[in-house]
């Protein structure tokens, strides 16, 4: 599923949340930054450092039917060592809505 993310309601990029963790609630996948990104203000981690940002980025995810109620939306920037930047999305709230028809998703639950 494509998301957009979004930053005090500034799109800074897209993701394609393509890898799930049923049991807990959480998609992952790559994120492709827009201009806006900025890994200082927005990746909780960059590199193999932690990225101090206070209580978190404030970051949100927007899907095809409007915005994703989740705990959280993290960003992984890997840029430097493997060009890639990761975004994953936590404890999503109506999981089974936004991925009930995933393969990891039926295979989990057997519904594969």
């Amino acid at each position: 599923m494509k998301v957009e993310i979004l930053f005090e309601d500034e799109v800074i990029g897209t993701g394609e949340l393509n890898g799930l963790d049923p049991p807990m609630g959480v998609a992952f996948g790559p994120f492709t930054p827009t201009a806006a990104y900025d890994p200082a203000r927005h990746a909780g981690v960059i590199g193999e450092n932690d990225n101090d940002l206070g209580l978190g980025a404030n970051l949100t995810a927007r899907g095809p039917d409007g915005m994703i109620e989740c705990a959280g939306v993290g960003l992984q920037d890997f840029q430097e060592s493997v060009g890639e930047i990761d975004v994953s999305l936590l404890g999503i709230s109506e999981f089974e809505r936004y991925f009930g028809d995933h393969p990891a998703y039926k295979e989990y639950y057997g519904s594969a």
